[in-house]
Parts: structure tokens; C-alpha cells; sequence
């Protein structure tokens, strides 16, 4: 919620380190529009909750290894799940 009670919605194609951190909340897209996350930006012991859904598995490697960046970071992934493959 904002500070006056209003719920803020913002759409950023890729937003930089620094405005995702300034967000609570993510919804990440994949193409065709499937749902690919919802959810807070953090865990409750401070972690990166979207990193953390990443790095539990399924065949994806670990979000840092895209970028140290997880908005850039998920761009490549769902881009090409394996980087070291071109």
C-alpha cells in the first residue's frame, strides 16, 4: 500500500537493481503471459524471494549465475534456462 492507503501498481519491462529493491511486492511474467511468480520481493529472513524460488531447483541454475541483477537475471533465464548454452 502506499502511504495514503492506495494500492501502487507499476509495470516495468526490466526495472534496475535499485527500483526493485524499492519494491515489496513481484509479479513476473513469462511469455504468453503465463505467471511465472507472484509474490513479495523478500523472504521474512531478508532473502530474495524470487531467487530463492529459482534457486530451489527444477532444472533451472541458480539465479545469480545469469546476473547478479534478479530482474536481468530472470530475463535471461526464462530467455535460455541453461547459460552456458548460447
Amino acid at each position: 500500500m502506499g502511504g495514503g492507503g492506495l494500492a501502487i501498481l507499476l509495470s516495468v519491462h526490466q526495472p534496475s537493481h535499485a527500483l526493485l529493491h524499492a519494491m515489496r511486492g513481484l509479479v513476473v511474467m513469462a511469455p504468453g503471459g503465463r505467471l511465472l511468480y507472484g509474490g513479495p520481493r523478500r523472504l521474512r529472513g531478508g532473502g530474495c524471494a524470487l531467487c530463492a524460488l529459482f534457486d530451489a531447483g527444477g532444472g533451472v541454475p541458480p539465479l545469480r549465475s545469469f546476473s547478479p541483477n534478479p530482474a536481468e537475471a530472470v530475463l535471461a533465464a526464462v530467455a535460455n534456462p541453461n547459460p552456458t548454452e548460447p
